[in-house]
């Protein structure tokens, strides 16, 4: 097993935040008086899966211990239940989730923040849940999605555009002096005149065109370029591309209208896309409900009402603490 110290085995932040997220609802989940030895196997398979979730862990498990932040949850907790016995109940049993989920919250309370080398580059960004249209100076436009941030250098002989976090949709104008370069976290995507949008995930850049060609190039690996025509996409993971295959554009890009629009997708996965739209943090606690699926259009402006509308079409309880961290079993 490769030392914890090693800096290669560090995920990225958006990751090391997702591992948070799942630490926190272990911890829960093994504090419930009612967790079985099935509970007890199913979590140490997923803290062997990397050094990384095992540190994630550890250090929830830590903050779970502080007397001091133990002893604010449950004040958190009582004051909340003053007047609601059915809620006095439920807290009452889950007082050690609300307990992680306080320290949760301090631990992640900065998470919604862009880093400051991040700031320092862009040139246009956005915060958590805004999109904002920015006109270039060839009069091409760029949309960015929630927590999203690109950098610009434009001259002569060359138009280019670095997505620095999140996701952007492009619609370039044409010129065939001048080529239209955008470089996400693992590619290269060269166009003269299209429609395309371009996200930034865990594990690579995913490109879906939506009109016109572009060629997808990796930055790690020269010589390795694939054409994506209008009504398909592509991604990559580790450097490497994929194949393009076919996608629903008007689905891909229904957050430039505000809207998530999903077919037969599990509700795990659709958490994690509301997440990106949440000023707080997500936990999923049943992870047998997170592989259910969903099929539906959700509006993204509130996703707290997306997350009700959830809780009344799946058996879902929520815990929530000044709408900063939800807690869902």
């Amino acid at each position: 097993m490769p030392s914890p110290d090693n800096q290669n085995d560090r995920p990225s932040p958006p990751e090391a935040q997702r591992l948070r997220q799942e630490a926190v609802g272990w911890l829960a989940r093994l504090s419930d008086r009612e967790a079985t030895i099935e509970d007890r196997l199913a979590f140490e398979r997923w803290q062997s899966q990397s050094p990384a979730h095992a540190r994630a862990f550890q250090s929830i498990a830590e903050v779970w211990h502080d007397p001091g932040l133990d002893r604010a949850a449950r004040l958190v907790a009582r004051a909340d239940s003053v007047h609601d016995r059915e809620s006095l109940a439920v807290r009452s049993r889950w007082k050690p989730a609300l307990t992680v989920a306080a320290c949760l919250s301090a631990l992640l309370l900065g998470a919604v923040y862009f880093e400051v080398l991040t700031r320092l580059q862009a040139d246009h960004q956005t915060s958590v849940g805004e999109r904002r249209t920015v006109r270039l100076p060839d009069q091409s436009l760029v949309t960015l999605n929630t927590q999203s941030a690109i950098a610009t250098a434009f001259d002569g002989t060359v138009r280019k555009v670095r997505l620095l976090k999140g996701e952007a949709f492009f619609k370039v104008q044409h010129d065939p002096n001048r080529p239209f370069v955008v470089e996400g976290g693992e590619t290269t995507t060269r166009a003269v005149g299209t429609e395309f949008v371009i996200r930034q995930q865990d594990h690579g850049d995913r490109v879906t065109v939506i009109e016109g060609v572009v060629d997808v190039a990796s930055r790690s690996r020269e010589g390795t370029k694939e054409r994506v025509s209008a009504g398909s996409m592509i991604e990559s993971e580790s450097g490497r591309l994929g194949q393009a295959r076919p996608v629903d554009a008007s689905m891909a890009s229904a957050w430039l209208q505000g809207l998530l629009i999903v077919d037969d997708v599990p509700l795990a996965q659709v958490l994690e896309e509301i997440r990106r739209y949440h000023p707080g943090t997500i936990v999923l606690w049943n992870q047998q409900i997170g592989q259910r699926h969903v099929t539906g259009t959700y509006k993204l402006d509130d996703p707290s009402k997306v997350l009700y509308h959830l809780t009344k079409t799946f058996p879902l309880r929520t815990v929530s603490l000044a709408d900063r961290l939800v807690l869902l079993f």
